[in-house]
């Protein structure tokens, strides 16, 4: 509202006292230190937390050799896994031709 009243007093072509000056600077100079106040606040605060956030993250630095062990146990774990597929379908394969060379057929054909 005082904006609002100043610009119809600059509408108006009025003069300002020395003593409406010096109250009107000093009602801007008190918003400013209170903006001044809130921006230093919130700068203090992002400070302590990226403080936590480097204090994190050396712990999680403790934490990245047991990560990196982990992934390398899962890659293994999976290489064997498709080793394992591999050799299930290698010995089905040689249990089928097992089972062809051992057909009753066959023996009755060998013990002929």
């Amino acid at each position: 509202m005082g904006d609002f009243i100043d610009n119809v007093l600059i509408r108006l072509k009025r003069e300002y006292t020395k003593d409406e000056l010096v109250a009107y600077l000093f009602r801007i100079k008190k918003a400013l230190e209170l903006e001044l106040g809130k921006v230093r606040s919130e700068r203090d605060e992002t400070l302590h937390e990226l403080a936590e956030i480097k204090k994190l993250s050396q712990k999680e630095k403790s934490h990245l050799g047991e990560q990196e062990q982990y992934k390398k146990m899962k890659a293994e774990i999976r290489a064997l896994t498709e080793e394992n597929k591999k050799l299930k379908f290698e010995n089905a394969k040689l249990f089928s031709k097992v089972a062809q060379a051992t057909s009753p057929k066959k023996l009755k054909d060998i013990a002929r």
